[in-house]
């Protein structure tokens, strides 16, 4: 009896000492595992899902890429990035959704849809505002991109950049497009957007709202007759295959905005902050070189492919953008004066 009841004390004890020593109370904060010494961050291990829409192919994939390259290499492994690209866990909105709540730690939606979230986001969707991409670049990455950043951050979304999804241009299975009237009675899909479907609403075309991914095969039966998208999106998605003319309109600059769970983005350690914005402004810079690259390279293939492709002139461009301008206001009551002010004058919208 005796000896029994020594080796119950002796199991006991062990458990004490094991508990104490590795166990964790119910409901108490994690602790980071320590990562491999000389690492650059806090050598925290800390697992990064990041989430979009495109094919591994193009210039928004090949930015997570770097991104996935530059923040493991950094940290010494300790950082490490999971990607799921082409719709996996959703479309722009659901994937936004996931990132907002928590569920997922960062995606990169296009600033249309993310307008849902956060309503100066809508000022991007002026028509024409706009004019070549280095322009655009300063604007995004200076002082008007920061108090859009600003404003995503109390909406639950840490931005860290944007990616591009490039100048859209429109494309149908009728007619050569050249002036609003070209565009009377189409059946165009547009994203969710209401600005979206009111400036072209305004030039005379019929918006029907619609799923990026029922897109195709609502091209292929008819269901519209034309969409909008840059000249990478509509080689990759192959709409030039059931797209008969394409005018270079460049009537909107859909940037891709790469944004993280705020909350998320808190609880790092600032030695892991300023490594994942290092990785990310790299990450920027080669989603941007590729994309404009992709982009060219996309347009040669849709004009081999003997599509119409249709540059067009100042005039021309003028002719939509002024059907298109009473959308203005909407613009302003949806996003706000502040905001929009401040993006008319650096990009000297008149």
């Amino acid at each position: 009896m005796k000896k029994l009841l020594v080796g119950i004390a002796i199991v006991v004890s062990m458990a004490f000492i094991f508990g104490c020593s590795g166990g964790q109370a119910a409901g108490s904060a994690p602790v980071a595992a320590s990562g491999a010494a000389g690492a650059g961050g806090s050598g925290a291990k800390i697992a990064i899902r990041a989430a979009h829409g495109a094919a591994e192919n193009t210039g928004m994939h090949l930015g997570w890429v770097k991104f996935k390259d530059e923040i493991e290499k950094a940290s010494g492994g300790n950082i490490t990035v999971a990607i799921f690209p082409n719709q996996q866990l959703g479309g722009d909105r659901e994937i936004s959704e996931s990132v907002q709540m928590g569920d997922l730690t960062a995606c990169s939606p296009s600033s249309t849809p993310l307008a849902a979230f956060c309503k100066e986001l809508f000022v991007l969707d002026i028509p024409f505002l706009f004019t070549d991409r280095n322009s655009t670049y300063a604007i995004l990455d200076g002082e008007p991109g920061a108090a859009l950043n600003a404003a995503m951050e109390k909406t639950g979304f840490k931005c860290l950049g944007y990616f591009e999804n490039g100048f859209r241009n429109f494309t149908n299975s009728r007619n050569a497009v050249h002036k609003p009237d070209d565009v009377k009675g189409l059946k165009l899909r547009t994203m969710e957007n209401p600005v979206h479907m009111e400036f072209w609403r305004l030039a005379g075309a019929s918006p029907t709202p619609m799923a990026y991914g029922e897109l195709f095969t609502a091209l292929q039966q008819k269901t519209v007759d034309a969409q909008e998208n840059p000249f990478e999106l509509i080689y990759t998605s192959k709409f030039y295959e059931v797209q008969k003319f394409i005018s270079e309109t460049q009537h909107i600059y859909t940037p891709y905005v790469v944004v993280f769970n705020t909350g998320w983005w808190k609880g790092l350690d600032p030695k892991d902050q300023s490594l994942v914005q290092d990785a990310m402004k790299v990450a920027v810079k080669e989603a941007r070189d590729q994309a404009a690259k992709l982009d060219v390279a996309a347009k040669e293939q849709i004009v081999a492919a003997g599509v119409q492709v249709d540059s067009m002139t100042a005039e021309e461009k003028q002719g939509f953008r002024k059907a298109m301008s009473p959308v203005l206001k909407m613009v302003r009551e949806k996003a706000g004066d502040a905001i929009v002010d401040i993006f008319v004058k650096a990009a000297n919208y008149q």
